[in-house]
């Protein structure tokens, strides 16, 4: 049966009074129109699914662009290396720098340990310069 006869069928009962009648033709038309909905609507689904598929086949990671992806990676561990070398390098500059600053204070032993700068040397700080010159001794001997 047709929508349009199935529509006739109801407005003759409408106007005939036989509303049970109506109503049940009524409610066969509305499920039929829920079912071809729904069918549809599966139907869609199945061809966006389908071209999901097809678009994440295609997104696959090309060669070109793999290489480019290890060539970056190549770049970033050279760029990490050279970063490396340069900051060691910049500690061994550092290391150096207390030793010297010894060295050019050994010039001025007296004057190192007077640490409470009034120009004397107390009997505590001659116990530092004693230290200092046996640390001295202890070093010269290990080179």
């Amino acid at each position: 049966m047709s929508a349009q006869d199935r529509y006739t069928k109801i407005i003759e009962s409408l106007v005939n009074g036989e509303e049970a009648k109506a109503s049940e033709l009524l409610h066969e038309a509305f499920v039929e129109k829920a079912r071809e909905i729904w069918s549809d609507l599966v139907e869609q689904d199945e061809i966006v699914e389908d071209e999901i598929a097809e678009e994440e086949l295609e997104e696959d990671i090309s060669d070109e662009e793999a290489g480019d992806f290890l060539d970056d990676i190549e770049e970033a561990d050279d760029e990490i290396e050279a970063e490396e070398a340069y900051e060691s390098e910049e500690e061994d500059e550092e290391m150096l720098e207390p030793e010297a600053e010894m060295e050019l204070a050994g010039d001025e032993e007296e004057h190192d340990h007077d640490f409470d700068g009034d120009g004397e040397i107390d009997d505590h700080e001659e116990e530092h310069g004693e230290i200092e010159d046996k640390l001295m001794s202890v070093e010269d001997a290990l080179k």
